[in-house]
């Protein structure tokens, strides 16, 4: 994967949806502010870091969102 690379997750509820205010990014242990874009039942959620991740860097990725039934989903 290219170093400039962003990270791109989809949020996805087929049934009630996803409430988009309650959709939160961590990367390595830092909250930021991703670009969401989408519908209800699929969101893509897109962060492109300030600076590039180095080769074989791990990282740490946690996204929390709810969906419109107020269930709470872990990723």
């Amino acid at each position: 994967m290219p170093l400039n690379s962003n990270i791109v997750i989809h949020v996805l509820d087929k049934q009630a949806g996803v409430d988009v205010s309650s959709i939160k990014m961590t990367v390595d242990g830092n909250q930021v502010t991703p670009t969401i874009t989408g519908t209800l039942a699929n969101y893509t959620v897109t962060y492109d870091p300030p600076t590039d991740f180095g080769y074989g860097q791990v990282v740490l990725v946690t996204v929390d969102a709810k969906d419109l039934a107020s269930v709470v989903s872990h990723q």
